[in-house]
């Protein structure tokens, strides 16, 4: 009820004049009138931020992200764009103490009066920050506290310890040991590095590389490898140290692995016959031989001399540490499938309590050098043909690796377990009598691999004619023309005993 609804209201209070509340009803009405006058000449449709005489605001405004991130000027809710998150690409992310996802708010930077704040942010689509891009901090670069760095603690490097370099010791490389070349030894490329523990492990006495103490010692094995076009690639030549190549019947050739070590192979084959020559070079590195049979003036060498072997065809070992491939059987026959399992022969070995080191130390008479070989010849491309009209292997340099890379039969030598290519250092050629055994029926052959002879060494990329000679139960000696031992190169060694009446090729 208003105060002209009933008067008599105020006839029961004595002494009250009306006509003092009529005159105050007047005088109120007056004043409104005069602020509305007012009010409509300084421009009555300003905003809420505008009373109290201020001028439009132009300061810096503060925004509610919680509010207005998801806010819709229609009255909607927006579907959240899955990129929302994103830095803009002309700006970058906004500093600490700023993160939208703890519901802070952030301050647009303006004249530099200090913030004020909008009563409601989400009415007016000229001061909404998601639709005006001159006040909302993800679009205008100018006013994004992620831009500016002299009011974003976050990015001003003069306010924020945590990037400033002058205040934060984990960023400051003057301060920091961890991150200042200065005082960090691992990082500072102008000081030297401690030096690294230089290997100090004996040199194998095969190859001249370093090898494992317990492996100086050992007695090798001498692998009797199969080497007919069929059996190729064979399994582990790339593991030997040493590989000989020697004619058998047949104009065809055959090979002598020597392995200082069976680590590193899980088996080798495939494995072939013996012959008295291929004994003589397993004795002479006190070697333990393994073989597929032998041919019966090699089974009276082995026995009669007590040499150390494992036979796959005539052993009581055959079925325990041999096998047949069968693949290399459906391929080349079952003579050509006979595998050696190489765990299987060092623990039949051990169970069997064969001697497995050395009685005395060995260095098969060779040396190794550091330096390239200084030869007379160039050798990059090296042909070997063992008889007039036998088989021939060949050898290319490279210069890269300084190693010679072997082929055979029209095609790169390959390890079958690896797929390493088979390259040697050292590539030895020795010429040696060849004949054939009277009356053999199987076409066998004697080599001689005692007395002297001539042939060649090569090495890194050249070639040297060399002279040998070798008593029974010895190595090989050596020497250049004139007397000088020969030096190998340090790595795997290849040597070849051709006929008289081979010939080696080397350009």
């Amino acid at each position: 009820m208003t105060p002209f609804d009933d008067e008599n209201e105020f006839d029961e209070k004595p002494g009250f004049d009306k006509s003092i509340i009529l005159m105050i009803v007047v005088a109120v009405l007056a004043v409104a009138l005069v602020g509305f006058v007012v009010w409509a000449i300084l421009g009555g449709g300003s905003s809420p931020s505008d009373e109290g005489g201020q001028k439009p605001n132009t300061d810096p405004i503060q925004v509610n992200i919680d509010k207005d991130k998801d806010h819709n000027p229609s009255g909607g809710q927006t579907e959240k764009d899955p990129e929302e998150n994103k830095p803009d690409p002309g700006s970058t992310q906004p500093g600490p103490g700023t993160d939208p996802n703890q519901g802070g708010d952030i301050v647009i930077p303006g004249d530099g009066t200090g913030p004020k704040t909008d009563p409601d942010p989400g009415q007016q689509p000229g001061e909404n920050p998601g639709e005006q891009p001159g006040e909302n901090p993800g679009e205008n670069p100018g006013e994004n506290p992620g831009e500016n760095p002299g009011e974003n603690p976050g990015e001003n490097p003069g306010e924020n310890p945590g990037e400033n370099p002058g205040e934060n010791p984990g960023e400051n490389p003057g301060e920091n040991p961890g991150e200042n070349p200065g005082e960090n030894p691992g990082e500072n490329p102008g000081e030297e590095l401690p030096p690294e523990e230089p290997d100090t492990r004996p040199f194998s006495v095969l190859t001249g590389l370093r090898v494992d103490e317990e492996n100086t010692m050992t007695r090798p094995y001498a692998v009797i490898l199969n080497n007919i076009e069929a059996s190729a690639p064979q399994t582990g030549i790339s593991q030997a140290d040493v590989v000989y190549e020697m004619l058998v019947e047949g104009g065809i050739t055959r090979f002598v692995g020597i392995y200082n070590t069976l680590d590193g192979t899980q088996s080798l084959g495939s494995i072939r016959s013996a012959r008295p020559y291929l004994v003589d070079v397993a004795e002479m590195y006190d070697a333990i031989i393994v073989t597929a049979g032998s041919s019966d003036a090699g089974y009276i060498q082995m026995k009669t001399k007590g040499l150390t072997y494992l036979d796959g065809v005539n052993g009581p070992e055959e079925d325990e540490i041999f096998y047949r491939d069968p693949g290399r059987r459906s391929n080349a026959g079952n003579v050509n499938a006979l595998m050696l399992d190489t765990a299987a022969a060092k623990q039949y070995l051990l169970d069997h309590e064969a001697r497995m080191s050395h009685e005395y130390a060995m260095n098969y008479g060779i040396t190794f050098r550091d330096e390239p070989l200084a030869g007379s010849k160039k050798a990059a491309n090296v042909q070997v043909r063992f008889a007039a009209s036998g088989k021939t292997t060949s050898f290319l340099y490279n210069e890269t690796t300084g190693t010679y890379a072997a082929s055979q039969f029209g095609s790169a030598m390959v390890d079958e377990a690896t797929g390493d290519s088979v390259s040697f250092k050292n590539i030895v050629i020795l010429y040696v009598d060849v004949n054939r055994i009277k009356d053999d029926e199987e076409g066998r052959l004697t080599i001689t691999t005692t007395g002297r002879g001539n042939g060649y060494y090569i090495s890194d990329g050249t070639s040297v004619a060399i002279s040998w000679k070798r008593t029974a139960g010895e190595n090989f000696e050596l020497t250049t023309t004139d007397g000088t031992p020969i030096a190998f190169g340090r790595g795997t060694t290849y040597f070849g005993l051709i006929s008289s009446n081979g010939a080696v090729t080397r350009n």
